[in-house]
Parts: structure tokens; C-alpha cells; sequence
């Protein structure tokens, strides 16, 4: 993961998540308080209010900063629950996103063929596919490197392999036993 080791990989990853996530709550806030601003302080009496997807939107992203928070905590701290619980999350986080995902291809075919100047849209939707694609294979990796090093602490054997130029020594301890 990331060329270090497995656990260092998945802190790595979970900085990089939880800084931008951080960031994009920080300027929807602000973008929040500028609208609400404006509304206010508009002439017109048709305030509309926030828009629903914005409460959505808030939540999804305070959950993944929680998670983001429960990856950091069972990495520093070696904690096989927490990354049982961070497993889970990102199992369910990707079940949620083929759904998601295969409502909009629908929708979009279905307005294809309802509406022919949407073939001009052909291109937009090639990107977004091939980026949800690829998120969603970034998604899968990091779940499975989560898996592994859930087993590993789960396991508790500690497996180390030192090979200096001279010498190579491999140790294995299981239990009380080291091999």
C-alpha cells in the first residue's frame, strides 16, 4: 500500500481522505453562510430556503469524516475492532454506490432515448462513468487492505523477515511458540 508497509499505507490514506473532506466541509459551510446571506438580505420576500440535497450532503460527508477518523484511530492504535467496524462501513459505502450508480446509467439511458439531443451529453457521461469506475476500484483496494490488516491484528501473529546482505533470518512467532 502506497510502498510502505500495510498499516503506515492505510494512515497514509486515511490522511489524504480526511484533509480534502475536512477542506469541502469547510468551504460548503461557507458557501452555506454566503446563501443564506444573500437570501436574507435579498429585496425579494420568495425565499426559497436551503435546498434539500444540501442536509443530505452535509450528512454524507460528516459520516465520512467520522470513518475517516475511525480508520485513523484503529491505525495508530492497532485496533482490530475499529477496523472491523471501518470494514463494514466501506462494504456498505460500496453497495450504496453501485446502487447509486446503476440508477443514474439507467436514468440516463432512459432520457437517451426520451430525448435524441442527449447524445450530446454522450461524452460527459463516458468520463463520469470511466471516474466512477475508478473510485469505485480505489474504493475496493482500500477495503480489501482494511480486511487484511483487520486479520492480521486479528490473528496476532507477529511474521518478520530481516535479510541483511550476509545473512537472512525469518521469525515467526504464533502464540508462545517462535519459529
Amino acid at each position: 500500500c502506497f510502498c510502505v508497509p500495510l498499516r503506515y499505507g492505510l494512515l497514509v490514506w486515511g490522511y489524504l481522505k480526511l484533509l480534502p473532506l475536512l477542506a469541502l466541509f469547510t468551504t460548503l459551510i461557507l458557501e452555506l453562510k454566503r446563501f443564506l446571506d444573500y437570501q436574507s438580505a435579498s429585496e425579494t420576500h420568495n425565499n426559497i430556503g436551503v435546498p434539500p440535497s444540501i442536509p443530505i450532503l452535509f450528512t454524507i460527508i460528516i459520516v465520512e469524516i467520522i470513518f475517516s477518523i475511525v480508520l485513523l484511530i484503529a491505525g495508530h492504535l492497532k485496533n482490530a475492532i475499529l477496523f472491523k467496524v471501518y470494514y463494514y462501513y466501506s462494504i456498505a459505502m460500496a453497495v450504496i454506490f453501485i446502487i447509486c450508480y446503476a440508477v443514474f446509467i439507467i436514468g440516463f439511458i432512459v432520457l437517451t432515448y426520451s430525448n435524441p439531443f442527449m447524445y450530446m451529453l454522450l461524452m460527459y457521461v463516458v468520463q463520469i462513468v470511466l471516474f466512477g469506475a475508478a473510485v469505485f476500484v480505489l474504493h475496493i483496494y482500500i477495503t480489501i487492505l482494511v480486511r487484511s490488516e483487520m486479520l492480521k491484528l486479528r490473528d496476532n501473529s507477529n511474521f518478520s523477515f530481516v535479510n541483511h546482505a550476509a545473512e537472512a533470518q525469518c521469525t515467526m512467532t504464533y502464540g508462545k511458540e517462535t519459529v
